[in-house]
This record gives structure tokens, C-alpha cells and sequence, in this order.
């Protein structure tokens, strides 16, 4: 069987997941470089080969931008994922990739948003664009969890939004909170009868949410024109940015990082803490605390009452 042929029947099992566009999207190259070989011919040698071609290709109009090794990670674990699917389903006799280790990865980025640069975007941002960057920035949802984000999800007199297992990125149930500015920003949104999504379609008879790309364009504008940089070596701001700074912002008010964990719906703490970067601001911060206490009266311990006071000595004998 070849990978393509393999890939047929997977697509049709997966066509339903709501991240299957993502999917497809990364599979595309894969399929172009690996589609007419025999799955069980596929080697870890061959991977390397396809890193090698893949970091050449440049983004049009990208200025030189290439793939970094993070994105061509996902590439090839999806055709890992998709050899297991394989294997499972008594397609193929074993996972001839499932020793393939990702490629390592030193950059991590470090843009985080602070609360004056997001009062900055939202000050560019029209009605549709004030409510998702706040869903973004002040609740931590995803790109497509709040471009998805449905009417009935949301609990004003909770101030929660509770996102189905279907709809998030580890398909387990989640609720995060809303800020009142948040529900100001929703209220505002027109309301499609025949549309459940917050962000549907400006077309009436069009009952679907607006598109990926759509947001990615306008959120791209709206960061140039309120001057908002990304940290160095981060190349431009993102909207997944956004959900870092919530993050930060988050702990840096005394949320608890379990709790900021659960909020984001990481599988492990370790991958919330890769979003809680310590900067300088976050120094500073710790030394107007720890000032602040300083100046505080120290709390003395109430004085023990003697219990043998008025009491007649006896004489030792």
C-alpha cells in the first residue's frame, strides 16, 4: 500500500474532526514528497531527506521567510500518526516510523503582549475584531476556539465560557473565564438567527463561521497600525501570541499556575510554564512586593499570659 492510498481512507475517517483542515494542510507536502511509495518502504533516513528539502522552501511573499523545524516536526508526526492509524485498522503490519524522534528545537518564542500593547491593538480593532482579540487576550482561547466559539457557549451570569470537547485541541471539555469588557464586546456583535457562531458570515444567507485566514489578515493589519512589535528574533506578532499574554498576565496577578494550566487546557504543567516566561517586568513586580512587605509592622505574637501571677511562692524544700 502506498501513502496515498493510505491516506484515502484516513481522510475519510478524519474528515469529521474539526482540525482536519490543519491536518490535511500539513499532509499536503508530505503526500507530494512521499505519496507513491510503499508505506513499509518508508525509513527515518527518508525523513531526513525530506527535513532537508522542506527547509529550503520559502513563503511566498515571506521576504526569504523559510520553514522552521517546528513546522516540518508536525508534517512528518502527522504521517506518523497516520502509520499508527494504519496499523490499528490491520492496514499495515507496523509503524516503520515509530522510533522517529522530532527534530530539536532551541527558539521559543517570547512575544507576550502586555496590557498597555493590547490596549493598543483594541483601540484599532473594530466590533468583530474588539471581541476576538479579548477572547484571545483576556480568556486565552485558541484562534479557532474563538473563531468557532458558538452563542450557547457562554454563561454571562457565570462569566464562564464552556468550550465542547470537540472544539478544543486536546478534545476534552473545557471553561474558561470571561471579563465583563469581554461580554460588553460579544453584546455587541449582530446576531444571526439562523447562525450559532458569534463570528458567522456578514452574509445573512451564509450560516458559516468567517475563516481562518480572514482573521489572520485583519489581526495583521491591526498589529501594523498600532505599532505593536514582536520580541526579537520572533520575526511579527500573532494571535496565538495573544493566549501567551493571557497567560502571563494571569499568573502575574497571582492566578496559580494549576489553575492557568486548566484554564488553557495543557495536558501538563510543563507546557504551561513554557508560556510563563520571566521578564524584567516580572523583577520588578517581585521587588514592589517584597518592598511592600517590608513596610508592613511586623505581626508580633500575643503575649502568653503567666499563669502564676499573684500566686504565693512556697519555698523549695
Amino acid at each position: 500500500m502506498t501513502v496515498s492510498q493510505l491516506y484515502e481512507p484516513y481522510a475519510r475517517a478524519k474528515a469529521k474532526v474539526k482540525s482536519w483542515p490543519v491536518i490535511a494542510g500539513k499532509l499536503r507536502p508530505v503526500l507530494e514528497w512521499f505519496g507513491d511509495r510503499q508505506c513499509m518502504s518508508i525509513r527515518i533516513a527518508d525523513t531526513e531527506e525530506y527535513r532537508e528539502h522542506r527547509r529550503t522552501y520559502e513563503y511566498p511573499g515571506g521576504k526569504g521567510r523559510t520553514l522552521s523545524d517546528l513546522t516540518i516536526n508536525f508534517e512528518l508526526q502527522w504521517l506518523k500518526c497516520m502509520f499508527t492509524w494504519g496499523v490499528r485498522g490491520g492496514r499495515l503490519a507496523h509503524n516503520p516510523l515509530q522510533a522517529m524522534k522530532d527534530a530539536k528545537v532551541k527558539k521559543v518564542r517570547k512575544t507576550s503582549p502586555t496590557e498597555e500593547e493590547i490596549g493598543l491593538l483594541l483601540a484599532r480593532c473594530d466590533t468583530v475584531m474588539r471581541a476576538f482579540v479579548l477572547l484571545a487576550a483576556d480568556s486565552g482561547l485558541r484562534r479557532d476556539e474563538a473563531r468557532l466559539a458558538r452563542w450557547d457557549w457562554f454563561n454571562e451570569s457565570e462569566r464562564l465560557v464552556t468550550l465542547p470537547a470537540a472544539s478544543t485541541k486536546s478534545q476534552k471539555e473545557r471553561r474558561a473565564p470571561v471579563t465583563a469588557r469581554t461580554f460588553a464586546a460579544i453584546k455587541l456583535l449582530p446576531r444571526h438567527l439562523r447562525s450559532p457562531f458569534i463570528f458567522c458570515s456578514p452574509d445573512r444567507k451564509d450560516e458559516r463561521p468567517r475563516g481562518a485566514e480572514w482573521f489572520n489578515d485583519k489581526f495583521r493589519d491591526i498589529v501594523s497600525a498600532a505599532g505593536v512589535k514582536a520580541a526579537p528574533g520572533d520575526g511579527s506578532v500573532r494571535i496565538h501570541d495573544l493566549r501567551h499574554a493571557a497567560a502571563r498576565r494571569m499568573a502575574r496577578a497571582g492566578v496559580r499556575v494549576e489553575v492557568i494550566s486548566r484554564i488553557l487546557g495543557h495536558a501538563t504543567l510543563q507546557q504551561t510554564m513554557v508560556y510563563l516566561q520571566t521578564g524584567d517586568d516580572d523583577v520588578i513586580d517581585a521587588l514592589e512586593t517584597f518592598e511592600d512587605a517590608l513596610r508592613k509592622p511586623a505581626k508580633r505574637a500575643t503575649g502568653i499570659e503567666d499563669v502564676g501571677a499573684g500566686r504565693i511562692a512556697t519555698p523549695e524544700k
